[in-house]
């Protein structure tokens, strides 16, 4: 007698794959797992191809939700991707992070040019202001995740920081 591992249904006429799923679950879970795995590509390549820090996060933001919303099949031992979940969702993180400091590094070099070039210091601290408020969209994105990374964190506020104790700051 056959069990769905999803569904609970059960007999001896209930056929079950080589997941233990019976034939509407199967095309139920590989049909979303599919469709979930299109987005999660698309938004990968979104987010390696961008340089605007809103959609990197938007797009991160979707693929962390849909690979973690994947766990839950994982956990009944449905094994609906060619790679563990768990895994995919640690490299995805590694890889969203590389990223995000990577644009972070851009936009302060960016902002410590504009500091240097500006005349006033009023303008030097719009320039910090602008930067933090960059940072602080990634500082929170990361904080809201459920994997955090403290390094990259405190990576960000030493940026933050440097740029307050520039020479060209102080006048």
């Amino acid at each position: 007698m056959s069990t769905c591992k999803w569904c609970d249904n059960h007999g001896f006429f209930l056929f079950t794959d080589k997941d233990g799923l019976c034939k509407k679950c199967s095309f139920k879970i590989r049909t979303e797992a599919n469709s979930k795995l299109r987005v999660i590509k698309n938004c990968n390549e979104l987010v390696e191809k961008t340089k605007k820090i809103d959609t990197a996060i938007s797009n991160a933001e979707v693929m962390i939700k849909y690979l973690s919303e994947s766990l839950k099949y994982e956990m009944k031992g449905i094994e609906i991707y060619s790679r563990s979940i768990k895994e995919l969702l640690k490299e995805v993180i590694n890889q969203i992070d590389e990223k995000m400091l990577l644009l972070v590094l851009q936009e302060y070099e960016i902002t410590k040019g504009k500091i240097e070039q500006s005349k006033t210091k009023n303008s030097k601290i719009k320039q910090v202001d602008r930067f933090k408020i960059f940072t602080n969209k990634v500082l929170e994105h990361i904080k809201l995740r459920q994997i955090a990374n403290e390094p990259l964190q405190n990576k960000i506020l030493s940026l933050q920081n440097s740029l307050l104790i520039l020479p060209e700051i102080k006048i």
